[in-house]
């Protein structure tokens, strides 16, 4: 927070190591903890989830299966491929809205543009996160 209203601009990864002396890898790894708050219900009314999918998996936390464990292992390990996937403004998005856990009026400001606006890129980004997550059938047949 205080880099951005330094700065006027969201800090990268190099410029967050550099300040907290945590190694990069670290910093994914604090950013995929703090990521487990992110919903991936159907808040958008746009996408549906598919019956079955990896969505299915979180569904029961007190689950304490070896499977279980593992799907969820496997999802978390989907969702860091898919975030690497995104542009790098999603990615500053996702890390103040869920690490940093700012307010999408506080992230407005931050990137100067209206609260509004930075809703609709939210809810895309959640889009593209379950598309590339869990690909709609046809294109994970083509696969």
């Amino acid at each position: 927070q205080r880099f951005s209203q330094e700065f006027g601009r969201l800090p990268d990864y190099d410029e967050i190591e550099k300040a907290t002396e945590i190694p990069k890898h670290e910093i994914h790894w604090l950013f995929e903890i703090g990521g487990r708050s992110m919903s991936f219900q159907n808040d958008t009314g746009q996408f549906s989830p598919h019956t079955g999918s990896i969505w299915d998996f979180t569904a029961n936390e007190s689950e304490s299966s070896p499977r279980h464990h593992t799907d969820i292992a496997i999802l978390k390990e989907r969702l860091k491929e898919a975030y690497r996937k995104l542009p790098k403004r999603d990615q500053q998005i996702l890390y103040l809205r869920h690490y940093t856990q700012l307010r999408g009026a506080e992230i407005a400001k931050l990137m100067n543009v209206s609260p509004g606006r930075i809703s609709q890129i939210y809810n895309e980004i959640l889009v593209k996160l379950r598309i590339l997550i869990d690909p709609p059938p046809q294109t994970r047949d083509a696969e």
